[in-house]
């Protein structure tokens, strides 16, 4: 017996790493408060024959409430993606960065940027995910073209002072 998949469709597909490193190279995860965390989204496009050129792609990233993101500290490799901030989209406190990639060469995009641990964070893991979407991949799931990383933030031995009345 054989088995045949037949694509119908092109693929896109992201992978989110955390950039910075510890001192043995390893990838860092534990941060606090003032520090900056580096990103990189690497996207894939996995294209039919047939299908053409994948002509544009979308990618939506959602910094968790407590992250700012860092205003020209961004870089982007292959064709230009316009970004756009939305401030408290999709809930308070929360930043949804949406780069919109027009493929002139058929090049998929690798984009870096940083966001900056608010200094009223608390302690705990923060998630941030991104989501590429492209007309040309009409079959895969949403959970196929999400990818995220888990930072943890430890404010032990800082502290935040308020005047209260």
């Amino acid at each position: 017996m054989s088995h045949r998949v037949l694509a119908t469709s092109d693929i896109v597909r992201v992978k989110k790493t955390v950039l910075n490193t510890n001192d043995d190279a390893t990838p860092r995860t534990s941060f606090a408060t003032g520090d900056t965390i580096d990103y990189n989204l690497t996207t894939t496009i996995q294209q039919l024959p047939s299908s053409g050129d994948v002509s544009s792609i979308t990618l939506a990233d959602v910094l968790p409430s407590g992250l700012s993101y860092n205003y020209d500290d961004e870089v982007v490799q292959g064709d230009p993606c316009p970004l756009v901030v939305s401030n408290d989209t999709p809930g308070a406190g929360q930043t949804t960065l949406t780069w919109t990639c027009t493929l002139a060469d058929n090049l998929p995009p690798i984009i870096n940027f940083s966001a900056s641990v608010n200094a009223n964070v608390v302690s705990g893991t923060y998630t941030n995910s991104v989501v590429i979407s492209s007309p040309s991949d009409s079959v895969s799931t949403t959970v196929e073209r999400t990818s995220a990383v888990a930072i943890t933030v430890n404010t032990l031995g800082s502290f935040n002072v308020a005047k209260r009345s």
